[in-house]
């Protein structure tokens, strides 16, 4: 039976594992660590080709993983560090344009604490897409975009894949960018 995993990081890992060679290239894959503030470990995978497809079993595409032990238990500012830390990702990723449009998922089954995060993390969002559709153009304030929040819940209570349930959302929305946020 094959171990299987979403995480590229892991994938990584296995790939060395099974090639023996400890941290080699990949051919079709750049990997970039980093440190934020002392204390969050940031791995940056981006898959470029076939070839690193096929040895990461991915498709290509930027596959980030932002590591912090104890965050959970950890102080405050743990936190607050962690969350910029994810902030300066997604402003590396997303390219804010005038009218950017936004639809955050929330991922996941809020009446199971552990796969939670991504239902309370859509509940938090700040819903902006109703007051563009009322005023039919930009809002005044230039730091706010048009973002939409959905929790399409999970396929054991709606018998719906979510998959399915956020196109239908994307259909509406029409976002430049769909964050989905998972427990994974």
């Amino acid at each position: 039976m094959g171990f299987r995993t979403d995480l590229a990081i892991e994938n990584k890992e296995m790939y060395d594992e099974q090639n023996k060679e400890g941290k080699r290239e990949i051919p079709g894959v750049e990997i970039v660590t980093e440190t934020y503030q002392e204390m969050v470990q940031i791995t940056r995978i981006r898959i470029l080709d076939d070839r690193g497809s096929a040895a990461m079993a991915k498709p290509p595409g930027n596959y980030i993983t932002i590591e912090l032990p104890n965050v959970v238990d950890g102080p405050g500012e743990d936190k607050v560090i962690a969350g910029e830390a994810l902030s300066r990702e997604l402003k590396r990723l997303i390219p804010v344009k005038e009218d950017f449009r936004a639809l955050v998922v929330g991922l996941g089954n809020d009446k199971v604490t552990p796969d939670a995060l991504g239902p309370n993390t859509a509940s938090k969002i700040k819903v902006t897409r109703h007051y563009y559709l009322l005023s039919q153009s930009s809002m005044e304030d230039q730091n706010l975009s048009c973002v939409s929040a959905f929790i399409p819940g999970v396929m054991g209570n709606t018998g719906i894949e979510s998959a399915e349930l956020i196109r239908s959302a994307a259909e509406l929305a029409r976002p430049d960018v769909i964050i989905a946020v998972d427990a994974l």
